[in-house]
C-alpha cells in the first residue's frame, strides 16, 4: 500500500485531496543506498554527491506535489434511463487555477453505471476539456450522489494526489422494460366488484328530457319525435377500479429483479388503460405512492432496495386506497417467505378488501 503522507482540504466543500508515495519512490531510495555503499568502499566522493543527488529527487517531489487547486468538474447527464439503454455522459473539466493542471486521471463514479475512467491532458489556466462517455445503465438506481476520483503523479511520478469529489444530480436507472399483459379497465361485470358508473361515456345508459345546456348531438332525434319533445340520450361510463400493489422482498432472491420490472410494467401499463394505481412497500425511507404519471411509477420502483413483508399499516393502506371495487396484489418472489401470509389474509379481510398474488 503506498504511504499516506498527508491530507489536504480543497477550497471546494464537497472536494478532498489526498498525497501519498508511489512505488516508484522506491528507485531512488534504492539507488541512494547502492551508491553510498559503493561509495564507501572505493572512498569516492562523487558516488557520494551522486547519492546525494538521487535522493533530492525524492525531496523535490515532496516540494513539488501535483497541484489539484481550483479544477472543477462537471457532469451533463439525463436524469432516467433504463437498465440495458445506452446514454452519453458529458464529463467536463474546467481550470480556474492560477497554473497549468497536470495530466490527470479521471474516473467518474455513478450507481447503476459501470465505471469509468479517461485521461486528461495539461490544462492552462481558464481552459476546459469535455469528454463524451457513451454508458450502458447495468442496474437499477435511484439517487442524486456520485462522485469524480482524480488522480496525477506529475511532474516525477513519485507522489500521488488524489481529489475525491462529491458531487449532486439526480441519476435514476428504471427497471428494464419487460413485455407484460396490461391489466384492462374492469367493466361493471368485474369479479372484483363493479365499476362506478360516470355517465359521461359512450355506452347509453338512458334517455331523459332535454335541459338547458345539454349538448344538441346528444338529442336522440327518432325518440324526440315520437314523444312529441326534445330528449336527449345519457351515456355511461364504467370508471376504472383501482390497483394497489404492494411489493415485499427478499432482494436477495434469484427472481427479485424481474418481479421489480413486472411490476413496473404491470403498473405503467395499468396507468395507460386509465386505472389508478398505487406502489406500496414497507421499506423505510420509501412512501407510498398513489397515483401519479408514468415517470413518478418508474422512478418508484428504482428506489426498491430490499422491502421487508407489508406491515399491518401498509395493508390497511392499501385496502383504503383501492376501495371495495379495487385489487390488492402482493408482488413477491418465488422464495417468498409464506408464514406470515396467513396474518396477511386476515389483516387484509379485517380491513375489507382481498389479497391475492402476483406473480411475474
Amino acid at each position: 500500500m503506498p504511504l499516506l503522507l498527508t491530507r489536504r482540504r480543497d477550497p471546494d466543500p464537497g472536494a478532498r485531496t489526498v498525497l501519498a508515495v508511489t512505488k516508484a519512490a522506491l528507485l531512488p531510495v534504492v539507488a541512494a543506498c547502492l551508491l553510498t555503499g559503493l561509495a564507501a568502499l572505493t572512498d569516492d566522493v562523487w558516488l557520494f554527491l551522486l547519492a546525494s543527488a538521487t535522493l533530492g529527487t525524492l525531496a523535490a517531489a515532496l516540494l513539488m506535489p501535483p497541484r489539484l487547486h481550483g479544477l472543477t468538474y462537471q457532469l451533463d447527464a439525463p436524469a432516467r434511463t433504463a437498465v440495458g439503454f445506452t446514454s452519453v455522459h458529458r464529463v467536463t473539466v474546467h481550470n480556474g487555477g492560477r497554473r497549468t493542471a497536470p495530466t490527470l486521471r479521471l474516473t467518474h463514479h455513478a450507481a447503476g453505471f459501470d465505471d469509468v475512467t479517461v485521461a486528461v491532458a495539461p490544462l492552462p489556466p481558464g481552459a476546459t476539456a469535455t469528454v463524451e462517455l457513451p454508458r450502458a445503465a447495468r442496474r437499477r438506481a435511484h439517487g442524486d450522489e456520485h462522485r469524480f476520483v482524480v488522480t496525477s503523479t506529475a511532474p516525477l511520478g513519485l507522489l500521488r494526489a488524489t481529489q475525491t469529489v462529491e458531487a449532486r444530480q439526480l441519476l435514476v436507472v428504471h427497471p428494464a422494460p419487460v413485455p407484460v399483459r396490461a391489466l384492462p379497465p374492469y367493466a361493471g361485470t368485474s369479479t372484483v366488484g363493479d365499476a362506478t358508473a360516470s355517465r359521461q361515456g359512450l355506452d347509453p345508459a338512458g334517455i331523459r328530457d332535454w335541459r338547458p345546456g345539454d349538448p344538441t348531438r346528444h338529442v336522440h332525434w327518432r325518440s324526440t319525435a315520437r314523444r312529441g319533445r326534445p330528449v336527449v340520450v345519457e351515456r355511461e361510463e364504467h370508471r376504472a377500479a383501482r390497483l394497489a400493489l404492494v411489493v415485499t422482498g427478499p432482494a436477495a432472491a434469484p427472481d427479485w429483479e424481474r418481479l421489480v420490472a413486472a411490476v413496473a410494467a404491470t403498473a405503467v401499463g395499468a396507468h395507460g388503460h386509465g386505472r389508478p394505481v398505487a406502489l406500496l412497500a414497507g421499506q423505510p425511507g420509501l412512501d407510498g405512492l398513489c397515483t401519479g404519471p408514468a415517470t413518478a411509477l418508474l422512478d418508484w420502483c428504482s428506489a426498491l432496495v430490499d422491502p421487508p413483508p407489508p406491515d399491518a399499516a401498509t395493508l390497511r393502506e392499501a385496502v383504503r386506497w383501492a376501495g371495495p371495487d379495487g385489487e390488492v396484489l402482493l408482488a413477491a418472489p418465488a422464495d417468498w417467505r409464506s408464514e406470515w401470509w396467513a396474518a396477511a389474509q386476515w389483516l387484509t379481510t379485517e380491513a375489507g378488501g382481498r389479497l391475492a398474488v402476483f406473480r411475474p
